[in-house]
């Protein structure tokens, strides 16, 4: 591995332009300028549909300051990505140590917490922590991470004091630090806060705060928070009371069209914490939230009008129909289908429809037709093509019902037959 400080400015080779500087740009002129306007447009695109060598060069960009304002927050968020990155927290890094191998990465992180960058200087402490063995010299890192406000170096601050590694151990320092990060929107400080409260760690026992912290935590997406919630709600306890009076709260915003009350508020119709699941209130209330299109035409793949537009909505759709949500996995072959917001799968679109039409999902059913007849994620078929395309036609399908003229009209994979065409 090359040392931190020596290869600052390897991503320049494969650049036309020898320009180091944001200054340097003017001094090219006019011409070099828009060169450089127009090449950070085309990356920033690229970018965001998911190219890692894109977010790299833009990463160098943003590091530099080459056509951009110099932003070193932007240059690491860009670099994490598209390096695939660990999440930062220590136990997470742990039990997964495929980064390890990547020397390119941590040389970045390096490079960039010289130059005081909050979440490289984190990463770094992950690398002295877990790569070198060295506990002490992590947790320095660590530290120096968050007191420039770093939330996840602040969880690992306090995991290390929790654990009483890198650092003696202190309960009640344990759970200032994560008090300090949950403060700041971590959710799994959030949980840990819970955890202090309910055991009496580092602070006065109260279930209620403990309560509390944990649905801060489930309602930000915290897998283990919505265990805890879950089993709460199943056993009556006293918390039942704050549950209610949480969804009444969340429902009142959202019917105002407050979004991100919409966001909580299916997530507990989701996961049954408080109410019955219930999977179409959820993607309704997500769809509202996202501004996704709630008609029947935007869940045809041929017509390409997901209008998701939103990585986030994405995200709870790949959720929702890992637990067998049809109208979901519906959109989401729609998604895989035009390659919106995801890399185009034409395979992954045939399946997610076939899941959603075994369960009589219409929309799907009609997609499930076109794959077949356009050859798309599976060999072409014009004999499935048109049995599925009749079986939507009898659910009532405008469009399958024309279609299914057209194939009698024409022969296409039914015996030609223009009476039945009409």
């Amino acid at each position: 591995m090359t040392s931190h400080g020596e290869n600052a400015n390897s991503n320049t080779e494969s650049y036309a332009y020898p320009v180091k500087t944001a200054g340097d740009c003017e001094e090219c002129g006019n011409d070099a300028v828009q060169d450089i306007a127009e090449r950070i447009r085309d990356l920033t695109t690229r970018a965001e549909d998911g190219d890692d060598e894109s977010m790299k060069k833009l990463a160098w960009h943003y590091e530099n300051g080459v056509g951009v304002k110099r932003d070193l927050n932007m240059a690491f968020d860009l670099y994490t990505r598209a390096f695939h990155g660990p999440s930062g927290i220590i136990s997470e890094a742990l039990a997964d140590e495929t980064w390890t191998r990547n020397e390119e990465m941590i040389e970045t992180w390096l490079r960039l917490a010289e130059e005081g960058q909050a979440g490289s200087q984190n990463c770094v402490g992950l690398f002295h922590f877990v790569c070198q063995h060295d506990k002490e010299k992590g947790f320095e890192w660590f530290e120096k991470s968050s007191r420039q406000g770093c939330d996840i170096a602040m969880f690992n601050v306090g995991w290390c004091y929790s654990k009483g590694q890198g650092v003696t151990q202190d309960f009640t320092k344990a759970f200032e630090l994560y008090l300090k990060a949950a403060n700041n929107g971590n959710a799994d400080a959030m949980f840990n806060v819970g955890v202090c409260y309910s055991e009496g760690q580092g602070v006065t026992q109260d279930f209620t705060k403990a309560f509390k912290y944990n649905l801060k935590s489930a309602n930000n997406g915290d897998a283990d928070a919505v265990q805890k919630l879950g089993d709460c709600y199943k056993n009556g306890n006293t918390f039942t009371k704050d549950i209610d009076e949480a969804i009444y709260i969340l429902q009142t915003k959202a019917d105002k069209g407050d979004e991100e009350s919409m966001v909580r508020l299916a997530w507990h119709h989701e996961n049954g914490v408080g109410v019955d699941v219930d999977m179409d209130k959820a993607y309704e209330l997500y769809s509202r939230a996202f501004h996704v299109p709630s008609t029947k035409d935007s869940d045809l793949v041929f017509r390409a009008k997901t209008g998701t537009q939103n990585g986030k909505m994405v995200e709870v759709m790949e959720r929702l129909s890992k637990k067998g949500h049809s109208q979901s996995q519906n959109t989401l072959g729609v998604c895989y289908g035009i390659g919106d917001c995801v890399p185009q799968d034409d395979h992954k679109a045939f399946s997610l429809f076939e899941s959603s039409a075994m369960k009589e999902h219409v929309s799907a059913m009609a997609n499930l037709g076109w794959c077949y007849r356009e050859g798309r994620g599976f060999t072409r078929d014009k004999s499935k093509a048109f049995k599925q395309v009749l079986k939507t036609a009898n659910k009532g399908n405008a469009v399958a019902m024309n279609n299914v003229g057209v194939c009698y009209e024409n022969g296409w994979g039914v015996t030609q037959d223009l009476n039945k065409s009409i």
